[in-house]
């Protein structure tokens, strides 16, 4: 009976060790489990984490090229302000004639004892002249609405070129030989401003682009005039001399404001995010009327004779649209300016202009 007792206490202490250890073991596989959790959900964490940062990162560096982008098609969507530096020739156009400026040739011999009749002849050239000809240094600031529509502020300074005549005479007899000869040159210059609307393709690297407005200009012109007279008389065994004369004035055109039209054709080509160089094909449709003139020099055989012209009637004269004379009005004074009607004179031009364009 006690054997009995001995067995079935034996068998009770190993079944409660056996279900001790099964306790033990569940709670440490239920502390894994959630361990194995725990570093799973830190690592997803932590990736989703970096994740998030390099998409950022490229969100930025796409930013940042697609304005460079911009840049390079000459303006973005938000605009952009830019100045530009060039130079540039222009060729005359709407060439006009002006009264008295041409070239002539003027000879005449003495006749014989057969034909005592003097032998004569004269020839005249017109010339064509547009004084918008020359050199033109000019800049700008402008700002791109977007990549094709923008506005822009020129402002230029033209150097016009020289427009000479050229009248000769020449009278031969026995005993004397008279030659004549005159030049007149006329040239400008003039300060243009030029608001334009500019309307651009937005082609990244090379944008072609097109300008239209207005110019509005500031000048003056002047008229220099030199003539010189050779007059030799021979007198075999008596005389034989030669005397010259040269006189000279320069009169200066201005006041009055010049409107007209212009129109650019142009392609400019990156060079780097803010800087490009472009060319243009421009055009400039314009007149000028100055309301007043002076003279500026007049001398002889070289020699200042400016106190010979002692009124102002002399030295100036000013230039109106109409001008109205009858019995009853007042007589004009030598102590006012002389009186004449306005002519109108050609500034336009066409030509080429290249430069630098710096976008900020």
């Amino acid at each position: 009976m006690k054997k009995i007792y001995l067995l079935l206490f034996l068998g009770m202490v190993a079944t409660t060790d056996t279900f001790s250890q099964m306790i033990y073991n569940q709670r440490n596989i239920s502390k894994s489990a959630f361990d194995l959790t725990s570093k799973k959900a830190t690592f997803l964490s932590k990736q989703f984490t970096d994740t998030k940062v390099i998409i950022g990162d490229e969100n930025n560096d796409l930013t940042a090229k697609r304005r460079r982008s911009s840049r390079r098609r000459g303006g973005s969507s938000e605009g952009g302000l830019y100045v530009s530096f060039g130079l540039g020739y222009g060729l005359g156009l709407g060439s006009q004639n002006m009264t008295g400026f041409n070239d002539s040739t003027y000879t005449e011999t003495e006749g014989s004892l057969v034909n005592p009749i003097p032998f004569m002849k004269v020839t005249y050239d017109q010339i064509n002249l547009s004084l918008g000809k020359g050199l033109c240094i000019n800049g700008s600031v402008g700002y791109m609405i977007n990549g094709n529509f923008g506005v822009e502020l020129g402002l230029s300074y033209l150097l016009g070129g020289k427009t000479t005549s050229t009248q000769t005479n020449e009278k031969t007899t026995t005993t004397q030989i008279s030659k004549g000869e005159g030049i007149t040159s006329i040239q400008a210059s003039m300060v243009r401003i030029s608001p334009s609307i500019i309307i651009a393709s937005g082609m990244e690297g090379i944008n072609p682009y097109a300008k239209f407005g207005m110019t509005l200009g500031f000048g003056s012109f002047n008229i220099e005039n030199t003539n010189t007279s050779t007059n030799t008389i021979m007198l075999p065994g008596i005389m034989d001399t030669t005397i010259i004369n040269k006189t000279f004035n320069n009169r200066e055109f201005s006041g009055g404001l010049a409107i007209g039209i212009n129109a650019t054709l142009g392609c400019s080509f990156t060079m780097s995010d803010n800087i490009s160089i472009f060319g243009e094909f421009n055009m400039i449709n314009m007149s000028y009327s100055p309301s007043m003139s002076e003279i500026k020099e007049y001398s002889i055989n070289d020699v200042d004779k400016m106190s010979l012209l002692t009124t102002v009637a002399q030295k100036q004269t000013n230039y109106y649209e109409s001008l109205e004379y009858s019995s009853t009005s007042t007589p004009h004074t030598s102590d006012e300016p002389s009186q004449a009607l306005k002519q109108s004179i050609s500034f336009g031009s066409i030509g080429l202009n290249i430069g630098m364009k710096i976008t900020f």
